[in-house]
């Protein structure tokens, strides 16, 4: 099933905080190209942006991401880079 690409409301609650991904990446322990594709609805949020990400902005979860993002976990990486790991 193909994810719906849009802008998740953590991000405009970085934006208004005035935290950059970097730091917010930082902060979590995850990768910044995994925090802005979680960000951009590309990918589902991993167990470390669940968890951390609403402790960095003071809001539940379910305020930050879209239903849909948060109906499955994430998988892991795909592609070619993640056939080369390992």
């Amino acid at each position: 099933m193909s994810l719906t690409r849009r802008r998740q409301s953590a991000r405009r609650m970085l934006v208004v905080r005035e935290i950059t991904v970097v730091d917010a990446a930082t902060f979590i322990g995850c990768s910044r190209s995994h925090l802005v594709n979680a960000l951009r609805g590309r990918t589902h949020p991993n167990a470390d942006v669940r968890a951390k990400l609403p402790e960095l902005l003071g809001l539940p979860i379910e305020a930050l991401f879209d239903e849909e993002l948060l109906a499955t976990d994430y998988a892991g990486p795909r592609g070619r880079k993640a056939a080369h790991r390992g």
